[in-house]
């Protein structure tokens, strides 16, 4: 039985991690070889990643499939708050990140209980090499979790090729 069930908490708060896009009777053997069912999914559902408060009284938990963050309290499981970006994400030339590209994944909680959170656009819909950006937000729990930017950067910078090439069988896949 699972101590904390994080899917419980993302309807509490309104939102979903994400269905299982695997076929209920598909064999372990046919995931191991062939799980293009998942593929278009894999940074975009379920949870990102997880850190606690230093104090060691609040779990935080990043979904991939809403961009949210959770505040949870450890001693009953509660729900205290979740955390989303305010605005809209600037990516070169003055570009917005559209919406279902930002994806929010890494945590990182600082002695003083500031809440680092990573995120990226991904330029999955726009397939524009101008939108690849990264931005880092701290959220602080003692001003009410005001959010504030304090890193982002392009992500366009020229990249050495695989060796062996990958080639997605799913449209709009994110650039490298």
């Amino acid at each position: 039985v699972p101590w904390l069930h994080l899917e419980t908490i993302a309807q509490q708060a309104g939102e979903t991690l994400g269905a299982n896009p695997r076929a209920a009777n598909q064999s372990n053997y046919d995931l191991a070889i062939n799980d293009e069912a998942t593929e278009e999914f894999v940074g975009r559902r379920g949870i990102g990643d997880i850190d606690i408060s230093p104090d060691n009284k609040v779990l935080y938990a990043t979904n991939l499939n809403t961009g949210s963050v959770y505040a949870i309290r450890i001693s009953d499981k509660a729900l205290l708050k979740t955390l989303k970006f305010n605005g809209t994400l600037a990516t070169k030339n003055g570009r917005n990140c559209v919406a279902n590209d930002v994806r929010v994944f890494g945590l990182g909680i600082k002695g003083s209980g500031e809440i680092f959170v990573g995120a990226v656009c991904s330029a999955q819909s726009t397939q524009n090499r101008d939108d690849l950006f990264y931005y880092v937000y701290k959220f602080d729990p003692n001003n009410n979790y005001a959010q504030k930017l304090v890193s982002s950067a392009s992500l366009d910078y020229d990249r050495d090729k695989a060796e062996v090439p990958y080639v997605s069988k799913v449209a709009g896949t994110p650039m490298p």
